[in-house]
């Protein structure tokens, strides 16, 4: 894991989960990593002997950068370690993500920042 989350360019926090940041250099994640498994952090000294069973990619909407953009980084990252990792790309319910389902949850960050800016500009009146 540890291999494949350093080429995935992902970073330990200090609440134990990695995150993605942009170039930039930007103090917020584009999206973190956990551990399905109780307690879904990781600790670096023991990622050398660990198994689990899945990990977790996930932002929040709205975020501090782009949604589509941290959604897209999201995707090609899960899927840069599910090769590297010999893993499978599953949705939220388990399921292998088909491109309906991707499709379905970019519908899902396009429309939350849509009523982002919707509000946004409500609010400028």
């Amino acid at each position: 894991l540890l291999r494949e989350f350093n080429a995935a360019g992902l970073v330990l926090g200090r609440d134990g989960l990695f995150h993605a940041y942009p170039d930039g250099g930007s103090a917020h994640p584009v999206f973190s990593v956990c551990n399905v498994l109780n307690p879904g952090t990781f600790e670096e000294p023991k990622m050398m002997q660990l198994k689990t069973r899945g990990i977790a990619l996930f932002f929040e909407v709205p975020c501090e950068h782009s949604g589509k953009m941290a959604f897209n980084t999201m995707v090609g990252a899960a899927h840069q370690l599910s090769l590297g990792l010999g893993g499978k790309v599953l949705d939220g319910e388990r399921r292998p993500l088909s491109a309906c389902a991707l499709q379905r949850l970019q519908d899902q960050v396009h429309e939350c920042e849509y009523r982002r800016e919707l509000e946004r500009k409500k609010s400028t009146l």
